[in-house]
């Protein structure tokens, strides 16, 4: 049985009753990701995605992204998965900081609301899918041995930067400039850990599946 395959990734249409009850979903420049579920109380399908900081947004799925059924998940915690996006989606109007590193920062099991480690402790897009996940006890990539790459400790300078230059309180970019160089989960390599049967997956794996599917995405008619 094939773990991984990038064929299992196709462009959203409007025909949404075609997606997945959960799936993952990639922004057309493979930069951006977000969790595609749908809403049983509507019967619509939506992506959730951290934007930006305190920009948690909540949108219809279309042609510029793509999107996988999320096979590290069987179909109890796909729906699962899609509760607790719905309640994330409620109980945090006032959005989810944005943070470069990944902490014991998570969501309560019992109103979805946003329980930050410490006071600037925040997510990305990608770490965001992570924490949803582990809101159910499902671990998408191996953190411990993750490593620490030059050109993730750069993307994570510009990113201070662009906190700053949003207005976003000197505080808040302070303590993210403190842990610039932590492990940094990509959107791709996340965005292919969920898509993938043997999660929980370490750097060996879920890095170059990263790259496949970055591929795979920016290349795609």
């Amino acid at each position: 049985m094939t773990v991984f395959d990038v064929s299992s990734f196709a462009r959203c249409t409007a025909q949404t009753r075609s997606l997945p009850v959960c799936g993952v979903c990639v922004w057309q420049s493979a930069e951006h990701v977000g969790l595609l579920y749908r809403d049983d109380l509507d019967n619509v399908s939506y992506v959730l995605h951290l934007a930006f900081h305190n920009d948690l947004r909540r949108s219809t799925p279309n042609s510029t992204q793509f999107f996988s059924e999320m096979l590290a998940a069987d179909d109890l915690n796909q729906n699962l998965i899609a509760a607790v996006c719905m309640a994330i989606y409620q109980a945090n109007p006032q959005g989810i900081p944005y943070g470069i590193r990944w902490d014991e920062s998570g969501f309560s099991p019992e109103t979805g609301a946003w329980n930050g480690a410490t006071p600037y402790s925040g997510a990305t897009c990608a770490t965001f899918i992570m924490h949803v996940c582990a809101n159910i006890g499902l671990s998408l990539i191996t953190e411990d041995d993750w490593p620490r790459r030059e050109d993730d400790r750069e993307w994570q300078d510009r990113i201070v930067r662009v906190l700053e230059a949003n207005g976003v309180e000197q505080a808040h970019c302070q303590a993210q400039l403190e842990v610039v160089g932590s492990a940094r989960f990509r959107p791709c390599e996340v965005a292919a850990a969920a898509s993938s049967l043997d999660a929980p997956l370490t750097h060996v794996d879920a890095i170059p599946r990263g790259v496949v599917l970055k591929d795979f995405v920016l290349h795609a008619m």
